[in-house]
């Protein structure tokens, strides 16, 4: 739940951005991680659409990843909306992302269900996906993929930490998702040990002598 220094509080205004869009809107209630905000849109947003809601601070800006859990019931008018897991004002990523293009095979839990994605970045936590179909926050999904063509196809399962609209032309709109991976077997988390060091000494050899520095032989 949110802490006592949180900006999601009743009463507090906001941007949210979602559908290509940026409206203001004002929290009308919180439980949980759940959100209720007012929309000033003409076209309401579908369920299970991300976006990103953000507060502007004299100390700062708060933003939060959330999904569109569905329209307020009865009367109300507004939105309710379901935020991440943490703030990006105090989430620092300890892994170094590398840029991919690979094609995985998601899969649902207990279902037959499914369906290709695209992987735009793998790190050691995680990694993400650009797909069609709408995931809930904090889903469960088995992904296939292969890092090389010599050791074949790689098994991991992860869980949905956020999920937001990708810049696209197409229709619907495709949706990018950060997933942290939750279970890898040894193999699999060695070769993607071994794949990551590759490429980040490549992308940033900078960074990587500065925290490797060799030291100089006495002559």
């Amino acid at each position: 739940m949110p802490g006592p220094s949180t900006p999601i509080t009743v009463g507090n205004t906001a941007y949210l951005s979602i559908m290509d869009e940026r409206f203001m809107v004002q929290i009308l209630g919180v439980e949980g991680n759940a959100i209720w905000v007012s929309f000033p849109g003409a076209c309401y947003p579908l369920n299970g659409m991300g976006g990103r809601l953000e507060f502007h601070r004299p100390e700062g800006l708060s933003a939060y990843n959330v999904q569109v859990l569905r329209y307020a019931d009865g009367q109300a008018k507004g939105i309710i909306l379901e935020r991440s897991e943490s703030a990006e004002h105090r989430t620092h990523r300890t892994a170094w992302r590398v840029p991919t293009d690979m094609t995985v095979a998601v899969q649902l839990p207990d279902s037959d269900y499914r369906f290709s994605a695209v992987m735009e970045n793998i790190s050691a936590d995680g990694a993400l996906l650009r797909a069609h179909p709408v995931l809930p926050i904090r889903a469960t999904v088995h992904m296939t993929f292969s890092l090389d063509r010599e050791h074949g196809e790689q098994l991991a399962e992860g869980r949905v930490c956020y999920a937001q609209e990708a810049s696209s032309m197409t229709t619907p709109p495709a949706q990018h998702y950060g997933i942290r991976f939750t279970t890898m077997n040894a193999d699999t988390r060695r070769l993607l040990t071994l794949f990551l060091y590759h490429h980040i000494r490549k992308i940033y050899p900078k960074d990587v002598a500065a925290m490797y520095p060799r030291t100089r032989r006495r002559k």
